[in-house]
């Protein structure tokens, strides 16, 4: 489930979906290639940066955009790859990135 403040509303919106692949996607913000997850739940403005959960309400990823050529196709940041940026924030005070073949 995604939760959110989607534009449009004032209380907050519960979106449910599907995982449907976990693979490397560009990040569109970022300007690079990343691992993410792509759900079958609406991701729109103001629930993008919001939490996805699972059916236990553990957080697994952050909604960060949608696939504009789509309906109802969503790409959440898992949580390991945003536990490896806060991570790498503590240990050297600022990004340094991801180790690269």
């Amino acid at each position: 489930e995604v939760l959110g403040y989607p534009t449009g509303g004032d209380s907050m919106s519960v979106t449910s979906g599907v995982v449907s692949r976990i693979e490397i996607q560009p990040y569109v913000q970022a300007s690079m290639a990343l691992l993410a997850m792509q759900i079958d739940a609406a991701i729109n403005p103001g629930n993008s940066g919001g939490p996805v959960v699972n059916e236990d309400m553990e957080v697994v990823g952050v909604a960060f955009q949608s696939l504009d050529s789509a309906e109802n196709i969503g790409y959440v940041v898992p949580v390991t790859v945003v536990r490896h940026f806060l991570e790498d924030i503590r240990r050297h005070g600022n990004y340094t990135g991801f180790c690269t073949s």
